[in-house]
C-alpha cells in the first residue's frame, strides 16, 4: 500500500471541519481548486475580482503578471464578448463551455456563483473518435437493458471502454442509506469490489447533497497541490464563495485521503438521480494519475442521466406489477362481499396474496376488536402490546423495523421469531391494524473494510479496505422503499373493505348496532347508508365534505342526481339501484370533484332488498395523474426539443436524431410510472422524468455545441 500523507488543512479552507466531524464539513467553499486548470471571479463589469493562485502562469505563461483588479477584455476581447453574450441565457444547473486561445487553445467553463461569473479554464482536448458516435453509441446500448441488472452491467461496460479507467463500479444507495456495489468491471490483477458493502458514513449526508447538484466530478491526481484562491477572505470574514458547481474545485482532504487508503490515484464520478432522489454514483477508480477534458466528462454525465432515467423505467415496470396484483387482490374481497358476505375468509383464504408481494411468513388483521392471523405470527399478547405501542405512536403512518427486538427492547419476545415487522393502520379508529411479519435471516455481509471503527481510529478516514465480514443475526430482510408502498396499498384496500362490510351491518341493524354507527360516521371515506325505501338513514361528514359549501337537505338516494354535473347519467343509474337493484360501479363528477362510486343493494338471505350503500372516493389524485399521463408526451417534447441556436446544418441533424432517441426513454420510462396505480407519486415522478429529459436535451446541445466549435477552430 502507498503511504498514507498525512491530514494538512493546507491552503484549502473547507470550513472549520477537520476529521472528527467531516460531516460539517463545508466542502461547497474549499477557497482552492485543483491545479490541472485555472479560476477567475468575474463581477458584472467583467473586472477580475479573484482568481487562483496559478492564473497568470497558466493562461498567461507569466507567474508574475498581475490579473485581479484587471478587465476580463485585456486578457481576451473575444472571451469577454461571448461570456457577456451566454451570460443572458445561461443558468447555474449546466455550465458551459467556451472555447478561447490563452496561449493555446483551452475551454472556459462557465456559471454564475451569486454575483460573480466564475471562468474554469482547461487546455482544450482532442479526440481520436467522434465524441457524437460514442454518445450514439452509448444511448443505445443503455435503452437496449431489459432488467436493472443487465443495465447496471452494460453501464460499467461501457464506462470502461469509453473511459478507460482500471475500475468502474455502479454503486446503488441502500433505503437505510449504506451503499452497496451493485455492478463492477476491472482490470484482472485488481481485487473485486462487486457485491461489498459500505456504511452510509464513508458517504457523508453533505457530500450526497453535493452529487445532487455536481453530477459529474474528476480528481486527476490524488496528490496535487491545491492551488488557492487569491485574495483570501480578510481576517474574521467567512469563505463565500460557493463552488458547489465548479469542475476545479479542491477535493476534500478527508476524502482524499480515504482514496489514497484505497491505493486510487484518479477517479470520476457521475451521479445517477431518479427524479430528486440520489439512487446511486458510477464511480471510476484508476491506479496512476489520469485526465479527462471537458467533452469526455459531459458524455459521462449525460450517459448517466440516461441511465437514470432507464432506471426509473425498469423499477417502475416492477412496482406497477405489484400495485397491479393488489388491485386484483381487492376486487376478490369485495366480490367475497357481495357473493358470501365474509371477507374476512376470503383474506385468510387468499393469504399468498397477502403475504407473498411483501415477501412475509404471517400477516395479522386487528380490526373490531379481533385478532385475524395468518401463517407465523407473535402470541395474541405480544400482539395486542406491540398494537397499544402503534396506536400511541404510529396511528397514521406506516413502522416498519428489520431488527424489532434491537430496536424496541420491549418486544425482544417478538423478535425471537419475527424479529422484521410491518404495520399499517386500516382506519381512524385506535388499535386498528394491519400487520405483516418476515423470520430471521441470518447471513454474512461482506463489507468494503470493517463497517465500525475502533476507538483508536475514530479520527481518520477509512485505513483498511480489506474485504471483512458481519454475520447478522435477529434481523430479517429489509423492508424496500417499494416494498412499503406495496403495503400501504394493500392496507389501504383493506381499510375499503372494512368500511364497506361495516356500511352494510349498520343499514342492516342500525337500530341495535350504534357503536357501528359511529365508527361510520367517523370514518374518512365518504359513505351513504338508506334503507329499502331509498330514505337516507346515515350520512357521515366525509361524504357531506363532497357535496356543496351550503350542505342542502338530502333525504332521500333519489335527490343525489342534482349533486352530479352528469345529472342524467346520475339518476338512470340511481333509478336502476333503486328499482332493479342494479349497482353501478364508476366513475362521475361531484360538486366539481372527480370520484369513483360504488353503490350496492344488500339483500337479506330470502333475496329480501335490506336497504343501499354508497360509498365514494374523492380521485382528484387520479385525475392528476391522468391528465398528467395525457400531457406527459406532447409536453416533455415541448419542453425539451428547443434546439440550441446557431447549429449548422449537420449538427442540427445529430442533434434531432440523438433528441429522438432520449425523447423514446422518456416516454418508456413515463409508460412504465403511469402503469401503477399509486396515483399520488405519479405526477412527482412523472416531472423527475421530465427535469432529467430537459437536463439531458441542454446537455447534447452543449456538446454538439462544443464540438461543433472545436472542429471549426481546428480550421
Amino acid at each position: 500500500m502507498s503511504s498514507i500523507i498525512p491530514f494538512s488543512r493546507g491552503t484549502s479552507t473547507f470550513g472549520n471541519a477537520d476529521l472528527s466531524n467531516c460531516e460539517k464539513e463545508q466542502i461547497h467553499v474549499p477557497g482552492s481548486i485543483q491545479p490541472h486548470g485555472a479560476l477567475l471571479v468575474v463581477d458584472e463589469q467583467l473586472t477580475i475580482v479573484r482568481a487562483s493562485q496559478n492564473a497568470a502562469g497558466f493562461l498567461l505563461n507569466d507567474d508574475d503578471q498581475p490579473i485581479i483588479g484587471s478587465s476580463l477584455s485585456t486578457l481576451d476581447a473575444a472571451l469577454a464578448k461571448q461570456l457577456a453574450d451566454a451570460s443572458a441565457t445561461d443558468g447555474d444547473s449546466t455550465p458551459k463551455a467556451i472555447t478561447c486561445n490563452l496561449q493555446q487553445p483551452m475551454d472556459c467553463m462557465v456559471h454564475r456563483s451569486g454575483p460573480y461569473h466564475i471562468l474554469e479554464f482547461e487546455l482544450a482536448s482532442t479526440l481520436d473518435e467522434g465524441i457524437t458516435q460514442m454518445l450514439q453509441d452509448g444511448i443505445s446500448e443503455i435503452t437496449g437493458a431489459a432488467s436493472l441488472q443487465s443495465l447496471c452491467d452494460t453501464v460499467t461496460r461501457l464506462f470502461k471502454r469509453l473511459f478507460g479507467y482500471d475500475r468502474v463500479m455502479v454503486y446503488r444507495f441502500a433505503f437505510e442509506g449504506h451503499g452497496e456495489v451493485f455492478a463492477e468491471q476491472c482490470e484482472a490483477n485488481m481485487e473485486p469490489y462487486l457485491g461489498n458493502h459500505y456504511p452510509a458514513s464513508d458517504i457523508p449526508q453533505i457530500a450526497r447533497e453535493m452529487y445532487k447538484r455536481s453530477r459529474v466530478r474528476m480528481l486527476p491526481d490524488v496528490d496535487y497541490q491545491p492551488s488557492p484562491i487569491r485574495p483570501k477572505p480578510q481576517v474574521g470574514e467567512s469563505e463565500d464563495l460557493d463552488m458547489t458547481l465548479c469542475h476545479l474545485r479542491s477535493m476534500s482532504p478527508i476524502h482524499r485521503e480515504y482514496l489514497r487508503n484505497m491505493e486510487v490515484q484518479a477517479t470520476l464520478v457521475t451521479s445517477l438521480m431518479c427524479g430528486n432522489s440520489l439512487w446511486g454514483l458510477i464511480t471510476c477508480h484508476h491506479n496512476s494519475r489520469k485526465v479527462i477534458g471537458y467533452e469526455m466528462r459531459l458524455l459521462a454525465e449525460l450517459l448517466a442521466e440516461i441511465t437514470a432515467t432507464r432506471i426509473s423505467a425498469l423499477e417502475g415496470l416492477v412496482r406497477a406489477r405489484a400495485e397491479q396484483g393488489v388491485q386484483q387482490f381487492e376486487q376478490r374481497l369485495i366480490e367475497a362481499i357481495s357473493n358470501d358476505g365474509d371477507w374476512t375468509t376470503a383474506l385468510m383464504d387468499r393469504s399468498g396474496q397477502l403475504l407473498r408481494p411483501l415477501d412475509a411468513i404471517g400477516a395479522v388483521l386487528i380490526h373490531d376488536g379481533d385478532i385475524l392471523q395468518v401463517g407465523t405470527t407473535p402470541a395474541e399478547a405480544d400482539i395486542r402490546a406491540l398494537v397499544s405501542w402503534l396506536s400511541e405512536h404510529h396511528k397514521d403512518s406506516v413502522f416498519h423495523s428489520r431488527a424489532i427486538g434491537i430496536d424496541y427492547p420491549q418486544f425482544a419476545s417478538i423478535a425471537a421469531t419475527t424479529p422484521g415487522v410491518l404495520a399499517c393502520p386500516v382506519s381512524s379508529i385506535a388499535g386498528e391494524f394491519l400487520l405483516w411479519f418476515r423470520p430471521e435471516r441470518v447471513r454474512t455481509i461482506c463489507w468494503g473494510g470493517a463497517p465500525t471503527k475502533p476507538v483508536d481510529d475514530i479520527l481518520s478516514p477509512r485505513t483498511s479496505f480489506a474485504k471483512w465480514t458481519e454475520e447478522l443475526k435477529d434481523t430479517s430482510d429489509s423492508w424496500s422503499e417499494a416494498t412499503l408502498s406495496v403495503a400501504w396499498l394493500l392496507s389501504a384496500s383493506v381499510a375499503d373493505v372494512i368500511q364497506q362490510f361495516r356500511a352494510m351491518r349498520v343499514m342492516i341493524a342500525h337500530n341495535q348496532l350504534e357503536s357501528l354507527t359511529d365508527q361510520i360516521i367517523r370514518s374518512d371515506l365518504p359513505a351513504l347508508i338508506a334503507d329499502s325505501e331509498g330514505n337516507i338513514l346515515l350520512r357521515n361528514k366525509a361524504f357531506d365534505g363532497l357535496l356543496w359549501n351550503d350542505r342542502p337537505s338530502l333525504e332521500r338516494v333519489a335527490d343525489l342526481p342534482r349533486f352530479f354535473e352528469e345529472q342524467a347519467f346520475a339518476s338512470q343509474n340511481l333509478m336502476a339501484l333503486l328499482t332493479q337493484q342494479k349497482s353501478w360501479h364508476g366513475s362521475a363528477t361531484l360538486d366539481s370533484r372527480p370520484v369513483l362510486m360504488r353503490a350496492d343493494a344488500v339483500f337479506a338471505g330470502n333475496n329480501q332488498v335490506l336497504g343501499y350503500v354508497i360509498l365514494l372516493t374523492d380521485i382528484s389524485d387520479r385525475q392528476m395523474a391522468e391528465n398528467a399521463r395525457r400531457r406527459f408526451p406532447q409536453r416533455t417534447i415541448e419542453k425539451i426539443t428547443s434546439q440550441p441556436t446557431g447549429l449548422g446544418e449537420n449538427s442540427r441533424s445529430l442533434y434531432e436524431s440523438l433528441l429522438e432517441v432520449v425523447v423514446e426513454n422518456a416516454q418508456l420510462a413515463a409508460i412504465e410510472i403511469t402503469d401503477g396505480i399509486d396515483v399520488q407519486r405519479i405526477p412527482e415522478m412523472l416531472e423527475g422524468v421530465e427535469a432529467s429529459m430537459s437536463r439531458t436535451s441542454q446537455l447534447i446541445g452543449n456538446l454538439i455545441q462544443h464540438a461543433e466549435s472545436m472542429a471549426v477552430s481546428k480550421n
